[in-house]
């Protein structure tokens, strides 16, 4: 399922761009002036209008799924604590790590890319993905 998110994106992403070179290089052959409530609407309004609401429908479920599976990113000192490994990001905020940080060793400067959540007890909790960059040993 995680291989099927860029392509399902990709996809859409082509769509959306082939349908706007289309709509683009069609030939308007005629200006055809429709009598509305607010003054005359020409086709190129109606185009446009369409186009609009087109791209809005596509782009925001993009944005959304992209923002929903967005991995985090902290850096901080890696500590001892009562449930594990701990780390500190620069505003002050402590996450117990879970998942990949058995290579990690208490004392080291790091940045993590996961996820951030609370557990059931409400331990802020951040769940690693993947060493991003070591940066040695914690400075006092």
């Amino acid at each position: 399922m995680k291989g099927s998110r860029p392509s399902f994106l990709l996809n859409h992403t082509c769509v959306a761009l082939l349908l706007c070179i289309l709509m683009a290089a069609a030939p308007i052959r005629a200006q055809v002036t429709i009598r509305g409530p607010i003054g005359p609407v020409t086709n190129a309004e109606i185009v446009g209008a369409f186009i609009g609401i087109l791209a809005v429908g596509i782009i925001t479920p993009i944005v959304i799924i992209h923002e929903l599976h967005k991995h985090h990113r902290i850096a901080g000192c890696v500590e001892p604590d009562n449930n594990g490994l701990s780390i500190t990001d620069k505003k002050g905020e402590r996450y117990v790590l879970k998942g990949e940080s058995t290579s990690l060793k208490s004392g080291e400067r790091v940045m993590l890319k996961g996820n951030k959540t609370k557990d059931s007890s409400g331990i802020m909790t951040f769940r690693v993905r993947g060493l991003e960059k070591d940066y040695g040993a914690c400075k006092p």
